[in-house]
């Protein structure tokens, strides 16, 4: 009975212990894609805030949980306050709360205000999560080429749904049309149910892809869109086409950051690496990737990860951070450079 004792008061003693193993505890592991995209939406939301309310004693943390279960599943939390201590608390109880409901209830410290605290192995990217770092690079303020749209039929055609594949579906078909450039084709499935509610979805994609800079939009001609929470993709269609799928559920694109996914799909339209003949000198002369994605994918992620920032410091580096532009700078000077000397233009953008 002592002996029973002792084990159950050592227990206790082990749990008590760490009951709040995670507290202004920094994550210490390497972590999947997904699980960073999540954390990333959650640092731009509590940016957002910040930006919004202009409070220099305003302070914000995002805890997570990052579980694989037969598929990666987290839950993660942001608060704000002005007390530390408090917010620390309160946002690691949050977490560990609902992540019981998925996973194991592990919460740990992913960032404080604008820094990434949470340590991974290697270092050797600018951004843990890149797409999802910041979602003001463009907003649904600025300027579009995007000037009138047409509703032509509605007819069955064969399209890319993430939920299945490639298959027939029947689709209302619209004409957009550009103060520069091309005219693209908007495909919305017919699941939206009526040509109104389909015609609201291309309205406001056709609005944001006219957001694009010219060098990118050029390059696509057609926008697929269905409902579903799965990722937006690109490029060639089944008719040799540039065609960028939509799926309006996507957890981080049908938020705040619906212009950066569109960035990085219409990027893949650039051609990929291979068609920049400086492309693989800059990438081993910067020793650096732009994220975690682009260094497990150099030949197919690295330009598409990539050429959002370069928009972001050429064209509005006064929507990140400062600590964010002089990573990129220094992290990836090459590939910058490299996008330099293509001379893009990037109406309706005012880049330098």
């Amino acid at each position: 009975m002592k002996k029973l004792l002792g084990i159950v008061v050592l227990v206790l003693l082990w749990c008590s212990n760490n009951a709040n193993a995670g507290l202004e505890e920094p994550g210490n592991i390497n972590i999947h894609n997904d699980c960073i995209k999540g954390f990333e939406e959650a640092r731009a939301e509590a940016r957002a805030y910040y930006l919004k309310k202009q409070n220099k004693k305003l302070q914000t943390v995002v805890y997570g949980s990052c579980n694989f279960n037969g598929r990666y599943r987290w839950q993660w939390n942001w608060e704000k306050s002005t007390n530390l201590k408090e917010l620390h608390k309160k946002s690691y109880e949050q977490c560990s709360k609902h992540s019981k409901k998925i996973s194991n209830g592990e919460c740990f410290l992913y960032s404080v205000n604008d820094e990434v605290v949470w340590k991974f192995d290697h270092q050797n990217y600018v951004f843990k999560g890149s797409l999802y770092t910041d979602c003001d690079i463009l907003t649904k303020k600025d300027p579009t080429t995007f000037q009138t749209l047409t509703y032509v039929e509605e007819k069955s055609i064969l399209s890319y749904d993430r939920r299945g594949g490639l298959r027939w579906a029947n689709h209302f078909i619209f004409k957009a049309k550009f103060k520069k450039g091309n005219d693209i084709t908007i495909q919305v499935n017919s699941e939206f149910k009526t040509k109104d509610k389909a015609e609201k979805k291309a309205l406001k994609y056709g609005t944001m892809i006219g957001q694009l800079p010219y060098f990118l939009k050029e390059n696509i001609f057609i926008l697929t869109i269905h409902k579903g929470n799965k990722p937006w993709g690109c490029c060639s269609n089944s008719s040799g086409g540039n065609e960028i799928t939509i799926h309006t559920g996507d957890s981080g694109a049908k938020g705040r950051c619906g212009e950066e996914t569109m960035q990085h799909e219409a990027g893949h339209a650039l051609g990929g690496e291979s068609s920049f003949s400086s492309w693989t000198i800059a990438q081993e002369a910067d020793n650096k990737f732009i994220s975690p994605y682009a260094k497990e994918f150099p030949y197919r992620e690295d330009v598409a990860e990539t050429i959002l920032w370069w928009i972001a410091v050429r064209c509005n580096p006064d929507r990140i951070y400062k600590s964010d532009y002089k990573k990129i700078l220094e992290g990836i000077p090459n590939r910058l450079k490299s996008f330099d000397e293509q001379n893009y233009d990037t109406y309706p953008l005012v880049c330098k």
